[in-house]
């Protein structure tokens, strides 16, 4: 009997094995990959599923797509004690890249702080424990490291770029701090990020291909705009646009999509009401008839999004295979979870390009509680947000911003690697900027402007998709929303304004 071994292993474990893989010689590895990759969804195995999961796998190497980094813990129960390892991970990796700042040279602990001479210049490195603002306005951090905690100071009257720096601090965020002791604080001269070197290189490849960006697609959604869609169908198939559009279209290569595929159910109060499908199952089949309309020989990269099926959690797992089988099934999507991070276009000795892809559930809050994001624009402003996380080396440096799951192991929105691409949705806005050759992109939706989303202080810029040029790192945006839904648009943000 081929395989025995580890498919006993994996009737153990209450996966199903097909009566025609018994007979059959299979690896063992292809085998234990396979579970590995579905984990707890998968409850039957047949040949079906192996084959289908060859030929993903096979056209995955033939288009240089390498995953980095892809979420998968079974589940389990949480204690405060798994909260402590995540911050103290966190707290190490960050001050990691920190000690390498050789303006921190001569880092002291916050323990051994207090022991130094009065008027001693000092350089620390910290979590933000508490932030608070005196009577005369001057700013008190509280930092807490492995050994204790110590109070840091940044004075109103003092150095005005550092006392804006500072307003932007924000809880739980890791920072270096120079500055001098004063027997009971630490007087800040500056505050350091652990932020992304100055020397990060521009990847370029020698190839002209493009990448397609786009996100939120909400299918299922009474108020997906399918013509819209219909017409980046046609575009795509070189059947829409002008010469140099379609030219364009020719050379695309990968498309990535930033999560919530499916409009999903119970996301919101009263959510029944604005879908096409109850079903979230035949919310991932409709999805599933959309995209393989996409050229076969396009790689489609999508992660999960907060309006998809499964945990609702970062770092989140992919879509359950039982609700999105259609889309698993389908040999040119690959699901990561949220965040992933993809590697593509490595070839003949090129390294390729890493790809942060995050959906954004932090995007709004930040918006709102970053004193310089807020004043000029909030969630307009998506790409100093984004901005703000790369300086920061962290998808949700606050507790609360997220629903955070913790995890004893790791921090998994750490941004460990400084990637090429770091890529967002969530928010239904197109935004393209660059930070230290890191391309900044936030994608927008394709669905109508809704109520909810007014009542979330969401101005959308639906049916966009932004494109990057690979050979020069340029990027683009195309627009395919029609003139009417354009004028209804508009009227809706009216409204709101008045």
């Amino acid at each position: 009997m081929g395989s025995e071994t580890i498919f006993n292993e994996l009737m153990e474990k209450g996966v199903l094995i097909s009566p025609e893989l018994l007979n059959k010689n299979y690896d063992e590895k292809l085998i234990k990959n396979i579970y590995d990759f579905f984990g707890k969804d998968l409850d039957v195995l047949d040949e079906e599923l192996i084959n289908n999961y060859l030929k993903k796998q096979e056209f995955e190497e033939k288009n240089s797509v390498k995953i980095i980094k892809d979420y998968k813990k079974e589940p389990s129960k949480w204690n405060y004690q798994d909260f402590v390892n995540t911050f103290n991970n966190r707290f190490n990796k960050i001050s990691s890249m920190l000690r390498t700042r050789h303006e921190l040279a001569g880092l002291t602990s916050l323990a051994r702080l207090k022991e130094s001479a009065n008027n001693q210049k000092v350089a620390v490195i910290g979590m933000v424990l508490t932030k608070d603002f005196t009577k005369n306005n001057n700013i008190i951090i509280e930092l807490e490291d492995l050994t204790g905690t110590a109070t840091l100071i940044i004075r109103k009257e003092g150095d005005s770029d550092l006392y804006e720096k500072a307003k932007d601090v924000v809880l739980d965020e890791v920072l270096g701090v120079t500055g001098t002791w004063l027997g009971t604080a630490l007087f800040a001269n500056n505050i350091y990020y652990p932020d992304v070197p100055l020397s990060k290189e521009l990847k370029k490849q020698a190839e002209e291909e493009y990448v397609v960006f786009m996100g939120d697609t909400h299918f299922g959604s009474k108020v997906f705009l399918e013509k819209e869609f219909e017409k980046f169908i046609k575009w795509i198939n070189g059947e829409l646009g002008n010469e140099k559009q379609k030219e364009v279209a020719k050379k695309i290569k990968y498309i990535i999509m930033t999560g919530d595929i499916i409009e999903g159910a119970g996301t919101y109060p009263g959510q029944e009401n604005d879908l096409k499908y109850l079903s979230v199952k035949e919310q991932y089949d409709e999805a599933s008839k959309w995209i393989k309309k996409i050229p076969s020989h396009i790689q489609i990269i999508s992660t999960t999004g907060n309006h998809d099926v499964g945990r609702l959690s970062e770092p989140q797992e992919k879509p359950f295979y039982e609700a999105a089988k259609s889309l698993y099934d389908i040999k040119n999507l690959k699901l990561v979870s949220n965040p992933g991070v993809i590697n593509i276009g490595a070839k003949n000795g090129f390294p390729g390009f890493d790809m942060l892809l995050y959906h954004g559930g932090s995007l709004i809050y930040y918006s709102e509680n970053i004193p310089s994001v807020r004043s000029k624009g909030g969630q307009k402003r998506v790409d100093l947000i984004l901005k703000f996380y790369l300086q920061r080396r962290h998808l949700a440096p606050t507790h609360g911003s997220t629903l955070i799951i913790p995890d004893s192991e790791d921090d998994y929105l750490v941004i460990d690697e400084v990637p090429d691409f770091l890529v967002t949705g969530h928010i239904h806005r197109a935004s393209m900027s660059t930070y230290r050759n890191v391309t900044l992109l936030n994608t927008s939706c394709w669905t109508e402007t809704t109520e909810d989303q007014l009542k979330r202080g969401l101005e959308p810029q639906p049916a966009r998709i932004i494109i990057a040029n690979l050979k020069t790192r340029e990027v683009k945006s195309m627009n395919f929303l029609s003139k009417e839904k354009k004028e209804e648009e508009k009227e809706k943000m009216e409204k709101v304004k008045e």
